[in-house]
């Protein structure tokens, strides 16, 4: 007996239209995270370590590429709109915008997770005068590749990122969950991030719009967001 049963026709087409509606119309709500770098202890590599974490180099995006093209719908929502390569040179070539980037611990390993930190104004522009872009950073993106999923590589990609932030001189870092994501909630309360606000990420036809509340304020403050920017 199968473990799992195929979808209805009909929950299926319910599932698209419900992504087709979302995509101009309607309202995700998040949790703002804050990690304190004032107390990170490097995690030390073993020789048994199943992964390992380094900061991505232009001369690492070929290999990369081989692996994220389900990243790349994911960055925006689902929509192909830039391939990998495209997503990863802007990244990389911003300012001190840099990746960390997990592997399988061997000669030719696999890519295992990607997670983008970065100093741009999409942070600045979210979170307000809350940002500080001379001290802080933001997760812009952070990803597992399916097949290691569940097995630990989350939190110790979470780690090498708040380490390699922490060596650059930061002070923080910033990042958002959906308040709906149990499992991701837990990570990031597990890497040692605190709930500062609540972001509601709104689509209004052909307008976004991002709703911020930070530190107990009673009143929500509403920014515009350019098509450009890619989906939360």
């Amino acid at each position: 007996m199968r473990a799992e049963q195929k979808e209805s026709f009909l929950t299926k087409c319910f599932r698209r239209g419900r992504r087709f509606i979302g995509r101009y119309w309607g309202t995700t709500e998040y949790i703002a995270c804050y990690r304190s770098l004032a107390e990170v202890e490097p995690d030390p590599q073993r020789p048994d370590d199943p992964f390992r974490f380094f900061v991505a180099t232009p001369e690492d995006i070929p290999w990369m590429c081989q692996y994220l093209d389900e990243w790349a719908r994911w960055c925006y929502g689902g929509k192909q709109v830039h391939t990998a390569e495209e997503i990863l040179r802007e990244q990389l070539s911003a300012g001190d915008n840099f990746s960390i980037v997990g592997a399988e611990n061997r000669p030719g390993g696999a890519l295992v997770s990607i997670g983008d930190i970065c100093y741009d104004e999409f942070a600045l522009r979210i979170l307000g005068d809350e940002f500080k872009p001379s001290r802080e950073a933001s997760i812009r993106r952070g990803w597992v590749h399916p097949e290691y999923r569940g097995k630990r590589a989350a939190g110790r990609a979470m780690s090498a990122v708040a380490v390699e932030a922490a060596r650059r001189g930061l002070k923080g870092i910033w990042s958002m969950v959906k308040v709906k994501n149990v499992p991701s909630r837990a990570l990031f309360e597990w890497s040692g991030y605190g709930e500062r606000g609540r972001i509601r990420w709104k689509v209004r036809l052909n307008r976004r719009y991002a709703a911020v509340r930070l530190d107990g304020a009673t009143k929500w403050t509403v920014h515009p967001v350019s098509d450009d920017m890619p989906h939360l």
